[in-house]
């Protein structure tokens, strides 16, 4: 959600790990050379430096990695369920397959962060260049508005697959020959809105 603060509830965190030692770990069993999947739930990472950290398909939920440095870190696949995000730095981080459901995002830096496929639902978005347009467009996939992919912070939509500007999203979406008509005209609604109300306020 966006447009408010809301205060989600969040797990308590636990003692802060071994950083160094867990990522090791965890490289290790990405690879198939042993080690130990990366078991962070609710760990307390608050301000933690994760920049180009392969986090891919840790379990994160409920961790605290507010004000923690990201950037650049794949996170493709992680559980980071009603992790607290807030003033994370996110820049270029890859979320792709991510859940994000519940999770504190206020404040965060998603610029340039890869959001496919992310699940946001509940999310809180606060003061994020991300925007949950529908959480579910007809076919299972989710509508974002990706503020923090251009230059001039022109909003990109990001559903299933696609990841298109306003004109291509209307190009593809207003296309009479679409395979599912209905799903397309409600995608195309929430972004004609959404586009209107940035241009609007800019």
């Amino acid at each position: 959600m966006t447009g408010t603060d809301p205060n989600p509830t969040m797990s308590q965190p636990t003692s802060t790990p071994d950083l160094a030692a867990v990522l090791a770990a965890h490289r290790d069993w990405l690879n198939g050379n042993g080690g130990q999947h990366a078991n962070l739930s609710g760990a307390d990472l608050y301000g933690a430096d994760l920049r180009n950290a392969d986090l891919s398909g840790a379990d994160l939920s409920g961790a605290d990695l507010s004000s923690a440095n990201l950037s650049s870190a794949d996170l493709r696949n992680a559980n980071l369920r009603n992790a607290n995000l807030r003033n994370a730095d996110l820049y270029g981080a890859d979320l792709r397959n991510a859940n994000l459901y519940g999770a504190d995002l206020s404040g965060a830096n998603l610029y340039g962060a890869n959001l496919r496929n992310a699940d946001l639902r509940n999310a809180n978005l606060y003061g994020a260049c991300v925007s949950l347009l529908l959480g579910n467009d007809g076919r299972g996939y989710q509508l974002i508005a990706h503020h923090g992919l251009t230059s001039d912070g022109e909003p990109v939509y990001l559903a299933g697959c696609r990841k298109l500007t306003i004109t291509g999203a209307r190009k593809h979406w207003d296309d009479p020959n679409h395979e599912t008509p209905e799903s397309a005209a409600k995608i195309l609604a929430a972004i004609e809105a959404h586009h209107t109300s940035w241009g609007a306020n800019r």
